[in-house]
């Protein structure tokens, strides 16, 4: 199960993009209209999750979804994320790991079970 830590689904993954929905959902009210999102972490997550996923696409040239590790570093950069003489990799999967807990959280989720 180390793969889906190290390479995390961005969409439909554990945090993603989908659980993000559902916390927006959560917070319709009898209109059907969801709410605005208000919570600061989870304005940061969908920001950061979506900013992601597009850079994702560009690097893969395609609708890609799974954050590959070959395609890690190239979105590390374009996001602001490297620096010299460091591994950049490691720092956007704690980044994206912070907001995935964020989500989850919002959704009434209290862990993720990364490994076996």
């Amino acid at each position: 199960m180390q793969a889906l830590e190290d390479e995390p689904d961005l969409k439909r993954g554990p945090g993603g993009l989908r659980d993000l929905q559902r916390a927006i959902w959560a917070n319709t009210p009898a209109s059907g209209r969801p709410m605005p999102l208000t919570q600061a972490s989870l304005i940061e997550a969908h920001r950061f999750l979506w900013l992601m996923r597009c850079h994702l696409h560009l690097l893969a040239g395609r609708a890609e979804d799974r954050l590959s590790l070959s395609l890690q570093p190239g979105i590390a950069c374009r996001l602001g994320l490297d620096a010299p003489h460091k591994s950049t990799e490691p720092l956007l999967l704690d980044i994206f790991r912070y907001h995935r807990r964020n989500v989850l959280a919002a959704v009434g989720v209290k862990s993720v079970r990364t490994s076996v």
